[in-house]
């Protein structure tokens, strides 16, 4: 049996560690139950499979089920017409984004091939489905900006965010 001070302290670091770390901990090994602290540091502590499982259950009863997790962006409409065109995009921080990062195409393509791809892709989705709203693609390709990459270009846009 461990000390009372140490199961409330148990208790409320699972209290601070959320859902997904109290579903990690049921299926531990039934001698040790390891789990996040506030601080983000493991703490580990040798415990009964019982008092873990309590420990848990009290925590469960107080917060409710884990959250579920959040559904993976969608890709943006410009993203899906220059990789339907055979581009290799991908996640780009150009200059004045201070690390944030959005979608990228690098070619040795000239900027009016890129527009073309992309006015091509737009017509095709719209003879696809009639209700096609062009506004987002328009607002995509307006932000655009290029840097150079020794022999080749990116082509980048700050509004559309990269999903892989």
């Amino acid at each position: 049996m461990i000390p009372d001070s140490i199961l409330n302290s148990m208790r409320a670091d699972l209290r601070a560690a959320g859902g997904y770390q109290i579903e990690e901990i049921e299926a531990m090994p039934p001698k040790y139950g390891v789990w996040p602290t506030a601080d983000k540091k493991d703490r580990v502590v040798c415990v009964s499979a019982m008092e873990v499982r309590a420990a848990i259950a009290e925590i469960k009863a107080k917060n409710g089920p884990a959250p579920a997790p959040e559904p993976a962006p969608a890709k943006h409409v410009l993203q899906t017409v220059l990789e339907d065109a055979g581009y290799e995009t991908r996640s780009y921080s150009g200059r004045g984004m201070f690390g944030k990062t959005c979608l990228g195409v690098s070619t040795d393509q000239s900027l009016g091939a890129i527009f073309a791809t992309i006015l091509a892709g737009a017509v095709e989705l719209a003879r696809q489905d009639e209700d096609f709203d062009s506004s987002e693609l328009e607002s995509a390709v307006q932000g655009l900006r290029t840097d150079a990459l020794g022999r080749n270009e990116i082509v980048y846009f700050p509004r559309v965010l990269f999903v892989d």
